[in-house]
């Protein structure tokens, strides 16, 4: 496979190379010089890291991908099924795509197969770009992809750039688009939307968790990765076979396996990360998990077992920073919130110098940080190091050391950090550390965060009216805009997508109901035939309602109409949604979280009445 990849992009350079000087007039030695200058060393270079790739559970050297990649299995709407034998076709038929997930499911691994496919298949150029990075880069997103192709050399090279793009002879691979930083995230958003609009003959594929709000991205198929089935579980684990230190270890885990399939805590184990975790654990911890945040306690405690296991004579080995582990494992816990409120998921060597400080000085701990950063990236191994960035092993590992340092704090803290903190990071998936709150500290959780947000949020919307007017409250709190593309030649008009604000509140009514409120809102989107919408394009103003894109060709020209809710006037707005069952479908939603605020609030009173039945004993 890697001599094949290798031939494929050499192919597929020469080809692009024929077709330049061919058809577009360059000169051989101008797009020679454009290959050299920057796009040949970062395909290269991106080659080598993603053909040979650590994973969670192969974290101290590199494997090469096709030993352990695990093919997975997608689903849009109807369509289901796995994609590993026809990633072309999926790709050729889809142009814009978004891979969703839940934490450790599998996208980035996903991602780096498309990456490797478009080579071996003949497809595209492929450009990987990882979102969490952009916590460290000051360009825009069409700047910062010229920079790292072209890497800053300008004429002529930005002229085939320019021409290699408006053909599209690339797919953009844009990872974790649940990582950006918050306070980033709506202009690169808007960055990115206008990039594809001006390049929309490219692929664009795009991985998130699912409440990130990428959905509302105009153009994109969302296509969303499927648990592992009890037999792929095995099967993964087989993959695993050729490159793990004992296969021993690895029959007695499928038998272990195989005789609890069918109890409920299996659950776990149809996730990849969580199953990783499950092997990387099973010589300490034989068990499987109950929880969630124990998978997430036994790699923690396996990791520093690992190193201070005692050899003969009783020697035990010597942390460089001489630190004991309780002092590290709190270093990581404080390492963890300081960046999660941050919105950071990596860091570059002067950030995570920087934090370690402020704990030092926090903790009253002695060390030297760069002795600290050997015992967490080599020692103990519980931080990576990828090129000049280091991070965990995976973003949910630090939201599980947030979570426990949470139901450790006091009373005080806690009610402060969910005060002020937690609302700041929206358009985040927080689903993964919100059920980590949940498993380590449920009364809390929900008593000072869930209960309190909740109720606010239905005294927002006005919870307890008629639900057209809760639908209007609730449309225009979150900003519901909807986009229409009109084609100039004939005036046709058809619905493209909606967008919707990174809403903290949104995300936890969605949580705690079980139901996701984007898709309510998607499939109530207003007709671009229905009057009052057509009559509010017609006369949409230049500065907020209408923007134009790109031609699509000689021959036709499409403009991107966009209606916000909010804009209506209220007659209108009610007279709109008198023609739908959205108020109704509203309503219904906040029906049920209000009842579910009930149970809680009764599991709340449960959990306290518990806790003084043993004080009285």
């Amino acid at each position: 496979m890697e001599i094949s990849i290798i031939t494929s992009s050499v192919a597929l350079i020469k080809d692009i190379t024929t077709e330049l000087t061919r058809f577009y007039k360059f000169t051989e030695a101008e797009v020679s010089s454009f290959f050299e200058s920057g796009i040949k060393k970062y395909l290269e270079s991106h080659l080598q890291k993603y053909l040979f790739t650590k994973t969670f559970l192969f974290r101290d050297r590199p494997i090469y991908f096709f030993d352990i990649y695990f093919p997975l299995q997608l689903s849009a709407r109807k369509l289901f099924g796995g994609i590993q034998d026809d990633i072309g076709a999926l790709i050729i038929n889809n142009k814009y795509l978004s891979i969703t997930g839940g934490a450790g499911c599998g996208k980035t691994m996903l991602m780096r197969f498309f990456f490797l496919n478009a080579y071996s298949n003949f497809l595209r150029i492929p450009i990987f770009i990882e979102f969490r990075n952009f916590s460290f880069i000051n360009e825009g997103f069409q700047d910062y992809i010229f920079k790292i192709i072209l890497e800053n050399k300008i004429s002529p090279n930005d002229k085939i750039m320019e021409r290699l793009l408006q053909e599209g002879k690339f797919i953009f691979l844009l990872d974790g688009y649940d990582e950006l930083d918050y306070r980033k995230k709506s202009i690169i958003t808007s960055e990115i939307n206008s990039f594809i609009d001006r390049y929309h003959n490219n692929n664009f594929i795009i991985s998130s968790r699912p409440e990130a709000n990428v959905e509302s991205i105009p153009r994109f198929i969302t296509y969303n990765i499927e648990p592992l089935s009890n037999d792929s579980i095995i099967s993964f684990i087989d993959v695993q076979r050729k490159n793990f230190h004992d296969a021993t270890l690895l029959d007695k885990i499928k038998t272990n396996i195989e005789e609890i399939k069918s109890s409920e805590i299996v659950v776990f184990l149809k996730n990849p990360l969580l199953l990783s975790m499950f092997i990387l654990t099973y010589e300490y911890y034989p068990e499987l998990p109950k929880t969630k945040s124990r998978f997430y306690f036994n790699v923690s405690d396996t990791l520093f077992t690992r190193h201070d296991a005692i050899k003969g004579g009783g020697f035990q080995h010597e942390k460089k920073s001489g630190l004991q582990r309780e002092e590290i494992e709190e270093v990581l816990k404080w390492l963890s919130l300081l960046a999660f409120i941050e919105n950071k998921f990596s860091f570059e060597l002067q950030d995570l110098t920087s934090i370690l400080l402020k704990i030092q000085k926090l903790k009253n701990l002695s060390f030297k940080v760069d002795d600290l950063i050997y015992d967490l990236v080599v020692s103990i191994n519980i931080i990576l190091l990828d090129g000049a960035i280091y991070s965990f092993p995976h973003r949910s590992q630090q939201e599980y050391y947030v979570a426990l340092l949470l139901s450790q704090e006091s009373v005080e803290f806690k009610e402060s950090f969910y005060k002020h903190n937690l609302n700041t990071l929206s358009g985040s998936d927080l689903s993964n550390f919100w059920l980590l709150c949940i498993e380590l500290d449920k009364e809390s959780f929900y008593s000072m965060y869930v209960i309190e947000e909740m109720h606010q949020f239905l005294k927002i919307i006005s919870y307890g009216g008629d639900v057209m007017y809760v639908a209007m409250q609730l449309m225009k709190y979150l900003d519901i805009g909807f986009s229409y593309i009109e084609n100039i030649e004939n005036g046709e008009m058809v619905f493209e997508s909606m967008t919707t604000t990174g809403n903290v509140f949104k995300e936890l009514a969605s949580f705690v109901v079980g139901i996701n409120l984007n898709v309510i809102l998607y499939r109530f989107a207003p007709s671009a035939a229905n009057p009052i919408v057509r009559s509010l394009i017609n006369k949409a103003d230049s500065d907020t309602r209408i923007k134009s894109e790109p031609k699509i060709n000689d021959h036709e020209e499409r403009i991107v109409k966009r209606i916000y809710m909010s804009y209506l006037e209220e007659g209108d707005f009610r007279n709109y949604l008198a023609q739908s069952r959205l108020p109704q479908k509203i309503g219904s939603f906040c029906d049920k979280l209000n009842s579910k605020i009930l149970e809680i609030e009764k599991e709340i009173a449960d959990l306290k009445a518990k806790k003084i039945g043993l004080l009285n004993i």
